[in-house]
């Protein structure tokens, strides 16, 4: 190997020199395969790099395929098999989805298995201790190799030679051969090669037996995980499933069967003990009973893989984006409030739920997350059997739908209202049959002001129907008219309740004279507390009679259609119900005053009839469309017709809600009042009063539509909670009034220490005294409504979060709280693309007294991030640029961070080496000396972060980057809090790399490298191609607490090489330089080359060619000892 250039160099040396940059952007790879051959060579591979494996059909990228590519946000694709078995169109498919591409392959599965082999020793040579030796053309047995998790190379097709020349070239710990035949040379040069030979040959089900039996003592990690049965008779969907549960980890082993015989079933099953249970994978259920049963018989656990034979071909499909689930819909009411208890999931993340209440409204909420608890509380206008259905979506808009019933239907009663003429005898009984679908207790009021009455009171039954007799206690006297009121409610809930009116009438005759001089005999119904009232006549129209009510200070007009107003016989022995007149007004009034409608409210009234001895009218049900912002109404009108001229006038309640329509069911449309004289049935919707009057000659179920303009709904509650210790802030601020009314807020907080309230008691804020679980109840107003919540908390004495590491050293104290990679931030004019420096890290805390330290680490993951960071510096800026720095954090918002920047990484890593040798001093001084307040170096984090903007000017070469918690740290602070750390690099010169040509001979380029100016001093040019999937571990291990802090090694893809032992570092020269490169890198990763001394500005360098690399070039001043120059291609 070629020596490497200082630039190289100086990555592999890390910590010890002063530069090291970032690789690209992770790869997340999959593997990609079409028939179980080749599955079986790509599982050990797949399953070693931690890689997806993905099945397609072989002339075309299945939908699921390419659906499970991105979804998990593959970027690069290795297809293990030819064109013959994964086709160019499949390749050029995937890599129209912007992804890369490379395709392991040979002449045939002998071929494409040697292949897979040679790229397994390359890339995971660990794995490579073990192989196995398959007779590659019966996939009967095949799949049993892959519970080795080792390479498979196959043999077959007279291919034997060119397998033993490859087997040749191993040294493995362990070989499995496995086959019917088994060629004397396989077995022969295997043996010659191998440390420990075993072989499984015979029939096939003795070889996948004997193989079987092999399994744990070259794969010790199948013992702890179940083994895959399987029997593939109609597809390879089985085979498929298999490999690709072994891949994920979910089984251990696979165990092919190959005939359907139960006792060859039993003799491979009874050969898995080493396994705690097998899962059955089979295209025949018989064959999986079979299976089950022998596994039973022989005390083993069995579950079923589920095929899929969704695709071409019965293969295997990958898994997919599924739709979210409904685990629970629980519905629960309390009088007219229902609440819904729901638990939603996704595999993703969760979108949005629509909850449709069954009355035409609905509530929207966003979610998040893949799994989301809500209760939701409605409450309904009137009783009713509503069907709700709840929709989540995922973040794919993925649907699942799910709907129960909401039962708020308590009870009936028949009739609602009833306009009798009677004797005025004592006990003149009026029937009420009362229907009480859920068996509850059921008050009763009388609101009678003018009539006594009395009710049997038994109004729990089991039975459903109950007969409630209205009786009058007292005879009434002739010439009167009476009322009774009877109001009939659920006990504890006065809101559900129905009312029972009757007009008693005996008959009072009024005669009043109309406004063109005629006298009409009317039979007025007043109550002795209706006062004020009077009623005229005015028929100077030729088309109608009307009769004009007031009652106190409003009026009310009744239209009686004729023809001719000559003839007064139409209205002649009219009833009018002053009565109910003002109970109509008045409840109008109110409607439009609460901007609330309900049942109660909306109520129809008789208010004048002719020739009518019984009326009844009920209000059947309301439901409101929330799109169209209407509201339907159904109500059922009947009376008993004597003549053609009878009729009703009934006033209907409905505020400042515009009627649309009126219609009755099966003959259409009611007409709007027309003043033609002839109509049989009319409405009209009297603005000024908010009433609704329906003219009616026949006695339909009405219907009508309104324009709601004030429907008052509940509130919605809104109360997202924070839980920090034993403090509890909860915020209801986003609860709202769907009317935009002004809101109350009500809160019980039991158990708590204190209490306060903010936002004008929107938001609660809470401690208490203890741990423990809670409930606060929060109670929301709109003045009509009172919509409560229970919140449930769980607090916990905090416990302070560890750092990454601690430090003491001569009683000062230095914390790194550890980073990910988007804490810290580092901006400039150019990324450098090489070497990605992964740690790995084994730690254990140390103590040693004779030098006066301590060290505690949180964990390995937190360590590992604070070495990264403080080794990936891929950062470039030149003179006259400027470098952004970017601190985030969203704990830290409102406090304060500071900044310090050293410009020389090497006196960073001298400051830390003397900490861990005991003294602190070095590096807290060193902190506080490069805190430069002319870049604002305190900031306040807000918004989640803080920034600063340095002038590149201000330094070279590598720089690193210190933030600290607080504000100025003194030289002699005692405590350091360092929250993140980082670096750049800053360029002296400008270089342009350019490409001249190639040595077709030595597989060599060239290249100019050139600066901008005639360097200071002597520099040296470097020159190294290095392959893009390079990179380097960094392992760090703790000894013992008694010994020293710890060992360093730095890996490569070809070996391992120590550089620090017992935190003392390993003397560092030019050889040892490429020593450590040609032992850690294989040959064929990275080149370079460099320049002797010079102080041109510019040289011509020629190099080896590296497959899929980078090509950089560096200047190296050889008297500063730092790069001054850089660039990439």
């Amino acid at each position: 190997m070629k020596a490497y250039s200082i630039l190289l160099s100086l990555i592999v040396i890390l910590g010890a020199l002063p530069l090291s940059f970032a690789s690209e952007t992770t790869e997340n790879v999959a593997v990609v395969v079409s028939t179980p051959a080749d599955a079986v060579v790509a599982a050990p591979y797949a399953k070693a790099m931690g890689y997806k494996l993905v099945y397609t059909p072989t002339d075309k990228l299945s939908d699921n395929a390419k659906k499970e590519l991105e979804v998990n946000d593959i970027n690069k694709v290795i297809i293990v098999g030819g064109p013959v078995a994964v086709s160019n169109n499949v390749e050029s498919q995937i890599s129209k989805l912007n992804i890369n591409t490379n395709r392991i392959w040979g002449e045939t599965r002998v071929e494409t298995s040697q292949k897979m082999y040679e790229v397994i020793k390359k890339e995971k040579p660990e794995l490579a201790n073990n192989i196995v030796i398959a007779e590659g053309f019966d996939e009967k047995i095949i799949p049993v190799a892959v519970s080795f998790g080792a390479p498979v190379v196959y043999y077959g097709l007279n291919k034997d030679d060119k397998v033993a020349d490859l087997l040749k070239t191993t040294k493995p710990e362990n070989a499995v051969i496995i086959g019917s035949k088994v060629p004397k040379i396989i077995t022969n040069t295997v043996s010659t090669q191998a440390k420990n030979t075993f072989i499984a040959s015979g029939s096939e089900d003795s070889v996948i037996k004997t193989a079987l039996s092999f399994v744990p003592k070259i794969n010790p990690n199948a013992e702890n995980k179940d083994v895959a049965v399987v029997y593939a008779e109609k597809t390879n969907n089985p085979v498929m499933d298999a490999i690709v549960s072994f891949v994920k980890g979910y089984v251990g082993a696979i165990a092919p069967i190959p005939v359907s015989k139960e006792n060859i079933i039993d003799n491979i099953i009874s050969k898995l003990t080493f396994a705690p249970g097998i899962s059955v994978s089979s295209d025949s259920t018989s064959i999986s009973s079979i299976i089950s049963n022998v596994a039973s018989n022989l005390g083993v656990s069995s579950t079923t893989i589920k095929t899929t034979p969704s695709v071409s071909g019965g293969r295997y499909t990958p898994p997919v984006d599924e739709k979210p689930v409904i685990n629970k819909f629980d519905i629960s009411v309390d009088g007219l409030k229902a609440t819904f208890n729901i638990n939603v999931s996704d595999d993703k993340e969760l979108k949005k739920i629509v909850l449709k209440y069954g009355d035409g409204t609905k509530e929207i909420k966003n979610i998040s997350g893949k799994s989301n608890s809500l209760t939701i509380s409605k409450n309904y206008l009137m009783q009713g059997k509503y069907t709700a259905t709840l929709t989540v979506y995922d973040d794919k808009d993925q649907a699942t739908t799910s709907s129960e019933t909401v039962n708020l239907k308590y009870f009936d009663i028949s009739p609602e209202y009833l306009s009798k003429i009677v004797s005025g005898n004592v006990d003149e009984s009026i029937p009420i049959t009362i229907t009480n679908y859920k068996n509850k207790s059921i008050t009763i009021t009388n609101t009678s002001t003018s009539l006594n009455v009395n009710t049997n009171t038994n109004l729990v039954n089991t039975s459903e129907n109950i007969t409630c007799n209205i009786k009058n206690t007292s005879a009434l006297s002739t010439g009167k008219s009476y009322q009774a009121k009877v109001i009939f409610a659920l006990k504890n809930h006065p809101e559900i309740n129905k009312t029972f009116v009757m007009d008693v009438v005996i008959p009072k005759i009024e005669v009043k004279t109309t406004s063109s001089g005629k006298s009409v005999s009317l039979q007025v119904v007043n109550t002795t507390t209706t006062t004020n009232t009077s009623i005229e006549i005015n028929d100077n129209a030729t088309n109608a009679f009307v009769i004009n009510t007031t009652v106190g200070a409003k009026s009310l007009d009744i239209a009686i259609p004729t023809t001719n107003t000559s003839n007064t016989s139409g209205i002649e022995n009219t009833t009018i119900h002053l009565e109910n007149v003002k109970d109509a007004l008045d409840r109008a009034e109110e409607i439009q005053n609460t901007s609330t409608l309900t049942e109660t409210l909306i109520k129809p009234v008789v208010v004048a009839s002719k020739d009518v001895s019984d009326i009844s009218v009920d209000v059947k049900n309301i439901s409101i469309n929330g799109d169209t912002n209407k509201a339907t109404v159904n109500t059922e009108i009947k009376f008993n017709k004597s003549t053609n001229d009878t009729y009703a006038v009934v006033a209907i309640p409905v505020g400042n809600n515009p009627v649309d329509n009126v219609y009755k069911e099966g003959l259409g449309a009611i007409p709007q009042y027309d003043g033609t004289g002839t109509q049989r049935n009319y409405y009209k919707y009297d603005a000024a009063n908010g009433v609704l009057i329906l003219f009616l000659k026949d006695d339909p179920i009405v219907s009508f539509t309104l324009s709601m303009k004030a429907i008052n709904q509940p509130p919605i509650i809104d109360h997202p909670c924070i839980e920090n210790g034993l403090n509890v802030l909860i915020n209801a601020s986003n609860s709202h009034d769907p009317e935009g009314k002004n809101l109350t807020f009500t809160w019980s907080a039991p158990g708590a220490q204190s209490v306060s309230y903010l936002d004008g008691g929107k938001t609660i804020n809470i401690t208490y005294p203890a741990d423990g679980t809670y409930n606060i109840t929060l109670t929301v107003s709109d003045g009509v409504y009172d919509v409560s919540a229970v919140i449930t908390v769980s607090v916990t004495q905090p416990v302070a979060e560890k750092p990454a590491i601690k430090i003491i050293a001569n009683g000062k104290t230095i914390e790194f709280a550890g980073q990910d990679n988007n804490t810290l931030s580092i901006a400039g004019t150019k990324t450098i693309n090489l070497p990605h420096i992964t740690a790995n890290v084994n730690v254990v805390n140390k103590k040693d007294t004779n030098k006066g330290i301590d060290i505690y680490f949180k964990d390995n993951a937190s360590v590992e991030s604070v070495i990264e960071a403080m080794n990936n510096y891929n950062t470039v800026s030149y003179n006259g640029d400027n470098i952004t720095i970017t601190y985030n954090n969203a704990n830290m918002n409102g406090k304060n961070v500071t900044l310090s920047v050293i410009s020389n990484r090497k006196s960073l890593r001298n400051a830390i080496n003397k900490m861990l040798n005991g003294n602190a001093s070095d590096l807290i001084g060193l902190i506080e000396m490069n805190q430069y307040s002319k870049y604002n170096c305190v900031q306040t984090v807000s918004n989640n972060k803080a920034t600063w903007t340095l002038p590149a000017s201000d330094f070279s070469g590598d720089v690193a980057v210190v933030i600290t918690e607080g504000g100025y740290t003194p030289w002699n602070a005692t405590y350091v809090k360092i929250l993140a750390v980082g670096g750049f690099e800053v360029m002296k010169y400008n270089m342009t790399l350019t490409y001249v040509g190639t040595n077709p001979f030595a597989n060599g380029s060239i290249y100019n490298i050139s600066i901008n100016d005639t360097p200071t001093h002597n520099v040296r040019y470097g020159l190294a191609m290095i392959n893009k999937n390079a990179g380097i571990t960094l392992n760090v291990v703790g000894t013992n607490p008694n010994n020293n802090l710890f060992n360093v090694s730095v890996a490569g893809n070809s070996g391992t090489e120590i550089v620090v032992n017992n935190n003392d570092l390993i003397p560092i020269n030019a050889s040892k330089i490429n020593d450590i490169v040609g032992t850690i890198f294989t040959p064929d990763t990275a080149s370079a080359t460099y320049s002797p001394s010079t102080t041109s500005s510019s040289v011509t360098l020629k190099l080896q060619n590296i497959s899929n690399a980078y090509v950089i070039g560096t200047a190296y001043d050889t008297v500063d000892k730092k790069i001054v120059a850089v660039e990439q291609q």
